[in-house]
C-alpha cells in the first residue's frame, strides 16, 4: 500500500522561517508521477496502480471498485509513459507547495472522473 500523504498548508502557515512553517505539502497532484518515475523499472504499471488503489481498500476492509455499466464512476485517466516537468500548473490546491516542482515525472494525468463529473 502506498499512500500520498496530501497535507496542503495556507500560505501563512508555510510562508514563515523553515524552522517555523508547518510541515505538510501538496502530494496528490504528484504522487503517480513520482512513483511511476521512481519504480517503473521496478514494478508492473498494474503493481502500481494496485498499491495506490486496489491495495489500500483491501487492507481496510472497502469493497472493490470496478468500472461498468450503470456504476458511479471514480476514476484516473493517464498516460503512463508520457514524461512531464512537473510545475505549479499541475496543482490544483490553493498552496502551491511542493518539492516536486521542476523535476521530471513519468505517467501524466489527463484528468479524473469523480462521481461521473470530469475533471481536467
Amino acid at each position: 500500500m502506498i499512500v500520498s500523504d496530501h497535507a496542503p498548508q495556507d500560505i501563512e502557515s508555510k510562508d514563515l522561517e523553515f524552522d517555523h512553517a508547518d510541515n505538510g505539502m501538496v502530494g496528490l497532484e504528484s504522487c503517480f508521477g513520482v512513483l511511476n518515475a521512481a519504480l517503473s523499472s521496478k514494478l508492473s504499471l498494474e503493481n502500481i496502480v494496485d498499491a495506490l488503489t486496489k491495495n489500500p481498500r483491501s487492507i481496510l476492509g472497502l469493497d472493490t471498485v470496478s468500472v461498468k455499466e450503470g456504476v458511479e464512476a471514480n476514476l484516473t485517466l493517464f498516460n503512463p509513459t508520457k514524461k512531464y516537468v512537473f510545475g505549479k500548473s499541475h496543482i490544483v490546491a490553493a498552496n502551491k507547495n511542493s518539492g516536486i516542482i521542476g523535476k521530471e515525472l513519468k505517467g501524466e494525468v489527463i484528468g479524473v472522473v469523480n462521481k461521473n463529473s470530469f475533471l481536467s
